[in-house]
């Protein structure tokens, strides 16, 4: 545990000497902010040890029966096509397992922090968030959703830019690597509906109805993907996370709060804004409705993600500097109180305690 709070008041001290700067020494600050994160992060997740994640082992254990691209049935019952090719072209280059590792995380990484760089109107910010509200943890855990995940981060990017072509191949590619990545095509036909300050209403009242109706909606999910129906009849497992769910659900409840009161206060038709407003409310109602079933919350990580850029950009468009400082400083102390409670007082829901280096005994 005492690597991750190094690495958290490394980034604050950073994030705080990034404040204090304007300007030019601003822009090259947040370069180095940007650049020393990044190194750490792909240091931390890249170099860990073989069974630091939850499902790490898991991992490990499909590519030791792997050679190469002639394996590329092996586990074709319990992996997607595309994360098969994936290990067995990696394969191909090394048997060392610790290859996976680093280049999954090198992959989830870069896509996140291209995302991080090219969208956020502050890209520092966007790494406090990805890193204090556990989606970097979250990766080390979940290696072949994190590579659906960053996958349709960088689909994400394509819709704003309307490349709607683009956006599907790439989410898609996604579903290859884990199927539940093609609940993100949702976003495609939402994305033309017209988003105005007052209809807004209508929207969150059908979004909070299907969350609180989810029940019915898990058995057609299961019904579409059965190999997920485990997750439904273990009791103990559900019963653990149910406190995770409350406290999941209220803290993107306060992020959607955040992002509607600064839509409300600062309409726009931009095409980024709505986009953001729309993938910040599903990904609530989704936290909301694993509540009922946690399966749903690994389904609404992929949009809770793009809360990463979402949050600074909103914040971004306060008029007031007061007010900017207020906002982002709640935000974060939210954050770093999610990000320690679960250290201090639930440390196995982060999947990756004990942290140990290569092959360095835990």
């Amino acid at each position: 545990m005492d690597i991750f709070i190094l690495l958290s008041v490394v980034l604050l001290f950073m994030g705080f000497y990034q404040i204090t700067k304007q300007g030019k020494e601003n822009l090259n600050s947040g370069r180095i902010f940007m650049i020393v994160s990044f190194v750490s992060l792909i240091i931390l997740s890249g170099c860990r040890g073989l069974t630091v994640g939850t499902d790490t082992p898991m991992f490990v254990r499909g590519f030791s029966k792997v050679d190469g691209l002639a394996d590329i049935n092996v586990y074709e019952n319990r992996f997607e096509l595309g994360y098969r090719i994936f290990q067995c072209i990696l394969a191909e280059i090394s048997e060392d397992p610790h290859f996976l590792l680093f280049v999954s995380s090198l992959v989830t990484i870069v896509f996140l922090y291209i995302l991080f760089y090219k969208y956020s109107d502050i890209p520092w910010y966007s790494v406090f968030v990805f890193v204090f509200m556990m989606f970097y943890y979250n990766s080390m855990c979940l290696i072949r959703q994190y590579l659906a995940i960053s996958l349709t981060c960088m689909a994400f990017t394509f819709l704003i830019e309307k490349k709607y072509a683009k956006f599907i191949v790439l989410s898609i590619l996604a579903g290859l690597f884990h199927t539940s990545a093609f609940v993100f095509l949702i976003i495609l036909p939402i994305s033309f509906i017209p988003l105005k300050k007052k209809n807004r209403f209508y929207f969150i009242g059908a979004a909070i109805a299907a969350a609180l109706l989810i029940e019915r909606l898990m058995r057609v999910l299961i019904r579409l993907v059965p190999k997920y129906a485990g997750y439904l009849k273990s009791e103990n497992y559900f019963l653990q996370n149910k406190l995770g769910s409350f406290l999941n659900a209220a803290v993107f409840l306060l992020f959607f709060i955040v992002i509607d009161y600064i839509y409300a206060k600062y309409p726009s038709d931009d095409e980024r804004t709505k986009l953001e407003y729309w993938v910040a409310l599903i990904g609530f109602a989704i936290k909301l409705a694993s509540i009922q079933g946690w399966i749903f919350s690994r389904v609404g990580t992929y949009f809770t993600i793009i809360c990463c850029i979402s949050l600074p950009n909103a914040l971004s468009k306060l008029k007031s500097r007061n007010d900017k400082y207020i906002f982002a400083s709640v935000i974060l102390f939210c954050c770093i109180a999610y990000n320690m409670v679960i250290f201090f007082f639930r440390p196995y829901w982060s999947g990756v305690i004990p942290y140990y280096f290569w092959n360095q005994l835990p």
